[in-house]
């Protein structure tokens, strides 16, 4: 799986570099679906910068998780989990 976000890369970086806010937010995206935090937060900024709407509400949402209390971490994970019927919440 990580060869095919590795081949998209390929084509996404070059756009990202050039400035396109929408392939920046890809690559972040590549990046973090690779497990590559360190690769990917330089790319949302990026694109949040550009005032790219998913990366700057991504780009808030990931400043403010640090200063949430346990509780409201565990109401956030739920509000915003992709998986159904999951037993946390």
């Amino acid at each position: 799986k990580n060869k095919d976000y590795e081949k998209a890369l390929t084509h996404l970086l070059p756009l990202a570099e050039q400035g396109y806010a929408k392939m920046q937010y890809m690559v972040y995206k590549s990046y973090l679906f690779q497990e590559k935090p360190e690769d990917a937060i330089p790319w949302l900024k990026r694109s949040a910068d550009q005032a790219f709407e998913p990366a700057e509400l991504e780009y808030k949402l990931a400043n403010k998780i640090d200063t949430l209390s346990p509780d409201e971490d565990d109401i956030f994970f739920c509000q915003n989990a992709e998986i159904p019927d999951f037993d946390a919440c």
